[in-house]
C-alpha cells in the first residue's frame, strides 16, 4: 500500500455552541466501520458529529491486523480486512470487538496476495482484492478460508494495472479500479479473468485523476475518486456512467472547506451520501470522517465530520458500510380447491 509516510517522501465538532449559535440539523444514521493506521477497526454512525467514541474497536494481537487497509461489510455484519503488511484477508464475525482472533484468514503462497489494499464483496459473497505489491486482483469464492488459490486473477501488461489501490463493483458486478501510479480508472467486465483489457481507461490531464486512490460506483453507475493530488489540494472527482478516455469530471469537490485532507478511502451509504476517511499524515488531531451529500460540488462543506482525540481516528484508510440484504423471492401462494359436495 502507499502510506503517508511513502506519500510525504514519496471538523471538529460542527454543534452549535450557546450564545444563540445555530445547532446543524440531525442527520440519519448508519454504521460505518473504518480500518485505521494503528491496527485497529473502529465503528460509528454516519451522521454523528464531533469527538465521538467508536461504538466498537477491534484491535490486539489476536487480531493478526497488519496495516489493515480495505474492509468489507457482508449483510451478516461479518468483517473482512485486507492488511497490507501481512498479505492477509482476516474475517471476524458480527459483533467481534476487542482483542479477538479472526474466525477466518486466507493468507499463504497459494492466495497470490501481494501488498492488499482495496477490498469488495459481492452479492454472493466472493471477495475481490486490489493487490498493490503485484499489479493485480485476485477474487476468491464466499467462505475462503486458509491458503486458498483465488477463483479468478485478473493480471498482466494489457490490463493497465499500475499500483490499483481502491476497487469498486456497479450493480452489475463490473469492476472498477484505482491505479495510484498510473493516474487512471480503469474497468474490467464482471467475471474477467487473466490478462484481459479494461472495458474502459479513464485517464488524462482533463480527468483531474492525479494519485487516485479511493473509488465507489453508485447504483446509476456515477464514479467518484479521491485523489492526493499534488498532496495540498485534495479533490473527489465524479465521472459519469460510460465515462473513459480523457474525461472531464461532471463535478469534484475540492477547496478549504471541504475538510479533505489525505484522502484514501470513499463509499457511498444507503441514503446515497459520501463519506471520506482523511488520513491526514497519520496524526490523530486531524485525521477524520467527512459525509457530504451525494450532489456536493466545489468547495462545499461537510454535513457531518467525526474528529477529534476521542474517536480513536489515527490515519484512517478505507471504510465500509455493511451490505444491504439482497432479498429473496416471496413464494406465490397456492389455493387450495375447494372440494365439491
Amino acid at each position: 500500500m502507499v502510506t503517508l509516510a511513502a506519500l510525504l517522501v514519496s471538523a471538529g465538532g460542527c454543534g452549535g455552541g450557546g450564545g444563540g449559535g445555530s445547532v446543524p440539523p440531525p442527520i440519519v444514521s448508519q454504521a460505518v466501520y473504518v480500518t485505521n493506521d494503528n491496527n485497529s477497526v473502529t465503528q460509528y454512525m454516519l451522521g454523528q458529529r464531533g469527538n465521538v467514541t467508536p461504538k466498537m474497536t477491534l484491535a490486539g494481537n489476536l487480531t493478526q491486523l497488519d496495516n489493515p487497509a480495505g474492509i468489507a461489510v457482508d449483510a451478516l455484519h461479518s468483517i473482512y480486512v485486507a492488511n497490507t503488511n501481512a498479505d492477509s484477508i482476516t474475517i471476524y464475525p458480527a459483533g467481534a470487538k476487542g482483542n479477538v482472533a479472526p474466525s477466518a484468514t486466507i493468507a499463504g503462497s497459494n492466495t497470490l496476495l501481494s501488498g492488499p489494499d482495496g477490498l469488495v464483496l459481492d452479492n454472493a459473497g466472493n471477495i475481490y482484492v486490489a493487490d498493490s505489491g503485484n499489479d493485480s486482483i485476485t477474487i476468491y469464492p464466499a467462505d475462503s478460508n486458509g491458503n486458498v488459490a483465488p477463483s479468478a486473477v485478473i493480471s498482466g501488461p494489457s490490463t493497465g494495472l499500475n499500483e490499483p489501490i481502491g476497487i469498486a463493483l456497479d450493480s452489475a458486478g463490473n469492476i472498477y479500479v484505482a491505479n495510484f501510479a498510473a493516474d487512471s480508472v480503469t474497468e474490467y467486465a464482471a467475471g474477467g479473468n487473466g490478462d484481459v483489457a479494461p472495458t474502459a481507461t479513464i485517464a488524462g490531464a482533463d480527468t483531474q485523476l492525479v494519485y487516485p486512490e479511493g473509488i465507489a460506483v453508485d447504483s446509476l453507475g456515477d464514479i467518484f475518486v479521491t485523489n492526493q493530488n499534488d498532496f495540498v489540494n485534495f479533490v473527489v472527482a465524479e465521472f459519469p456512467p460510460g465515462s473513459t478516455g480523457d474525461a472531464i469530471p461532471s463535478k469534484t469537490i475540492t477547496g478549504t472547506k471541504t475538510g479533505l485532507n489525505f484522502p484514501i478511502g470513499i463509499i457511498l451509504d444507503r441514503h446515497n451520501r459520501l463519506a471520506v476517511a482523511n488520513a491526514d499524515q497519520d496524526t490523530a488531531a486531524n485525521s477524520s470522517l467527512t459525509l457530504y451529500s451525494k450532489l456536493a460540488t466545489g468547495n462545499a462543506a461537510p454535513s457531518a465530520t467525526i474528529k477529534g482525540a476521542n474517536t480513536g481516528l489515527l490515519g484512517p484508510l478505507f471504510l465500509a458500510v455493511p451490505a444491504t440484504p439482497v432479498p429473496t423471492a416471496t413464494p406465490t401462494p397456492t389455493s387450495t380447491p375447494t372440494p365439491v359436495p
